[in-house]
């Protein structure tokens, strides 16, 4: 590899692919019996007993709604990242960024650079069909496929450059805002989309600390 490319181990490279994955979905559609047993297994495998309790049913459903799609209600929480980025703190009310910033022309950018399409990747749903570009399941995924390539591309030259891709986007999008994302939500209810957020937030720092 050259110097500039970091040195992750296919191993590495796959189980941060299938923890993305899963996280992103599990962010981007209604949490049925798919999208949670999908979400116990990744954690089972990782020793993580945060999600063990969780149950899909009617509570979680509105759960879902009231954080991603009700923006009334006390759990809204926009997964973008100019909203992230630029939220701040007025009389001690956290007041979130707009939805269209600066950060979603470089990530498209990103994406076209590679064809990634951040609105057809498989996630379903009345979240999915209207999600942002730097919406933060959209970068997960986006950053699944680049971990994925770097295994699977049929050159070394496509594995190094995907690896590269990767390396740098984590730095200049998710590493910048999905911790932030993650204490945001857990400052409203430490639920099951709190804790989603934080394994994709512990997933990118834990990437990062390997490269």
């Amino acid at each position: 590899m050259s110097d500039n490319t970091p040195t992750l181990e296919p191993a590495q490279l796959r189980g941060f692919a299938l923890v993305a994955d899963v996280v992103a979905r599990a962010l981007a559609q209604q949490p049925d019996v798919e999208v949670v047993g999908a979400v116990q297994r990744v954690a089972d495998a990782l020793g993580d007993d945060r999600f063990a309790d969780v149950r899909p049913g009617d509570e979680l459903d509105q759960r879902f709604f009231n954080r991603f799609v009700v923006t009334s209600s006390p759990y809204y929480l926009p997964l973008v990242e100019g909203s992230v980025r630029e939220a701040y703190e007025e009389d001690g009310v956290l007041r979130y960024g707009p939805l269209r910033s600066k950060h979603s022309d470089h990530v498209l950018a990103c994406y076209r650079s590679v064809r990634f399409d951040h609105g057809d990747w498989g996630a379903r749903g009345v979240v999915a069909r209207g999600l942002k570009p730097d919406a933060l399941a959209c970068e997960l995924e986006f950053m699944a496929s680049l971990a994925q390539a770097a295994c699977d591309g049929a050159t070394e030259e496509e594995r190094e450059a995907a690896q590269r891709l990767l390396a740098r986007f984590a730095g200049d999008h998710a590493a910048r805002w999905f911790g932030r994302a993650a204490g945001y939500a857990a400052r409203i209810e430490d639920d099951f989309y709190a804790r989603l957020v934080a394994l994709a937030a512990e997933s990118v720092e834990a990437l990062a600390e390997a490269a």
